[in-house]
């Protein structure tokens, strides 16, 4: 099986009060970029890539509740304004 390291950059930036861009930079890293480094230094690498992934999925969360409250407000003014 082989592994490839990859980084990610991920940031959202809000242009308008409705309005979300979201960029995202990969970069295909070779397999030997960790090799010959210590074993501390590895680590201390995998737990700051772990503490970014967690913020990243912190950060897509919080912003996909936020579209969903939207959505669910939008839905229910659609709601009151339509009477059958």
């Amino acid at each position: 099986m082989k592994i490839t390291a990859r980084a990610l950059s991920f940031w959202t930036y809000q242009t308008t009060q409705e309005s979300w861009l979201q960029d995202i930079l990969y970069r295909n890293l070779q397999e030997s970029v960790l090799s010959g480094l210590r074993p501390d230094i590895v680590i201390e690498i995998t737990a700051r890539a772990l503490s970014f992934w967690t913020y990243q999925t912190t950060q897509e969360s919080w912003l996909q509740d936020i579209l969903y409250r939207n959505l669910q407000e939008k839905c229910q003014h659609l709601e009151n304004s339509c009477t059958w």
